[in-house]
């Protein structure tokens, strides 16, 4: 059965979404708040507009306006992940709108089930749902730098992460993706 690229968001369209990045440091009390499409234009901006001796801290700014200065627990940032899922799924395979999340939530198992069923007495449930996520089943992002700041505008990781954990957090993306979409399966679906 083939599904028609309408039916998403793009992540090209996404992309375009300005988001709200608050910029401090502590020695000073300097603050800007400014918009920007990602993590690494904030940075790029730090770079080339701001004095570098001072220790900048960039924040991504929640949809209430609260800064978060870290890592939110697991619980949270689940849920925030579902949502982001959820948000990316508007019609069917037919182009007919999916508004209620339990409506996304059964098309997601039903293709699910319908396209990689095969795979899960091979490889189990979970690695057949990463495998089929890493197929772009979903429109989900899927490059790197769009991953590290999907993670930290989720709450996964904290601001201004490392390059070592931006590289685990790309590596682990369709494992770590797989088990939050499997987390909120039906109990009636569960095969």
């Amino acid at each position: 059965m083939l599904y028609k690229n309408s039916m998403f968001k793009t992540n090209q369209q996404r992309k375009e979404t300005m988001n709200t990045y608050t910029i401090d440091n502590n020695k000073t009390s300097e603050k800007f708040e400014k918009q920007f499409k990602s993590m690494d234009d904030a940075r790029h901006w730090v770079i080339n507009t701001l004095d570098l001796s001072k220790e900048w801290n960039i924040f991504l700014l929640s949809e209430g306006d609260e800064k978060r200065k870290g890592k939110l627990h697991h619980t949270e940032y689940k849920k925030n992940y579902k949502n982001y899922i959820l948000s990316t799924i508007e019609e069917d395979s037919e182009g007919k709108p999916i508004k209620t999340d339990e409506e996304k939530i059964k098309y997601i198992f039903d293709r699910f089930y319908s396209e990689y069923g095969w795979n899960i007495e091979r490889v189990g449930k979970f690695k057949a749902m990463s495998e089929w996520l890493s197929g772009l089943a979903l429109d989900i992002e899927y490059y790197n730098d769009a991953i590290v700041d999907l993670a930290v505008k989720m709450g996964s990781i904290d601001p201004n992460p490392s390059e070592k954990l931006k590289d685990k957090v790309a590596a682990n993306y369709w494992n770590f993706m797989a088990n939050v979409i499997l987390g909120f399966e039906p109990k009636e679906r569960k095969q």
